[in-house]
């Protein structure tokens, strides 16, 4: 057992990324991504398969955090929850599957995430490491804004990857809210990032907007983003250390494994 050291992953449908922390020394000391090649393997098969080659992944660890991607959710006020509601919250808005409906109290507003998960995974992953606190990226991704928030503005948090992003309104540190939006190309996406924006009836040159994203600095839908809208793309947390190799990467990537210590 690593007392001193916790596994931070985060699973979507296309990968599974983790990274090893030193409690001891505050430090992250490693990060790695598995990306998954064969679309026609389940994921909980996926998932499986790396943690078998990954020897990083075999190891029994006093805490494993964990998110994932993979699955719709939906944020309930706390004055409205109702855990004999739980399936409703999340079936009414996108139907039944082979799922597991979660819930976890968010740490930073009055609410509650309400998300669903696949069953296979559900049970692999539990099987698989112990101790195991898991939570949707929707639930950390506000619950992190939250903390990032200057909360003298109206500052718009994006999380953006290949084929869809996480968005989220915190308005003078209150969070107004909240959707994820899937896109086929850079168009497609420059159309529901604007629209959003529009939607929620604020003017751009009032609104300061914050990316993180595991895309390169130059990536045409990061590239086409600055095109219409002045962005600023998030800093690692200042609040670790970070071995070597892992200050060589891009300081705005990795924020899905940062920010669960933040959001702990």
């Amino acid at each position: 057992m690593n007392k001193d050291i916790k596994l931070i992953f985060h699973l979507n449908n296309h990968s599974f990324s983790y990274s090893i922390f030193n409690t001891i020394h505050n430090c992250f000391e490693k990060l790695q991504t598995h990306v998954f090649t064969h679309d026609k393997y389940a994921l909980h098969h996926h998932v499986e398969k790396t943690i078998e080659m990954d020897g990083n992944l075999n190891n029994n660890y006093l805490t494993t955090l964990g998110v994932v991607d993979t699955h719709p959710s939906t944020f309930i006020p706390e004055a409205l929850f109702d855990k004999k509601n739980l399936n409703q919250y999340v079936n009414l808005t996108y139907g039944k599957s082979q799922t597991t409906t979660q819930y976890i109290k968010q740490k930073f507003v009055n609410c509650y995430c309400v998300f669903s998960i696949n069953n296979d995974l559900l049970l692999s992953l539990k099987s698989r490491f112990h101790n195991l606190n898991i939570r949707s990226t929707s639930s950390i991704f506000v619950d992190y804004s939250i903390t990032l928030s200057k909360e003298n503005n109206q500052e718009l948090f994006a999380q953006i990857h290949q084929n869809y992003f996480h968005i989220t309104l915190i308005s003078y540190g209150n969070f107004k809210f909240y959707n994820k939006f899937y896109f086929d190309n850079t168009d497609d996406f420059i159309y529901y990032f604007i629209n959003c924006i529009q939607t929620l009836k604020i003017k751009s040159n009032e609104l300061e907007i914050y990316i993180t994203s595991e895309l390169e600095q130059n990536d045409p839908i990061l590239e086409k983003l600055q095109e219409y809208l002045k962005i600023r793309f998030i800093n690692r947390p200042s609040t670790f250390l970070y071995k070597d190799t892992i200050l060589k990467s891009a300081p705005y990537k990795n924020h899905n494994l940062f920010s669960q210590l933040i959001c702990e």
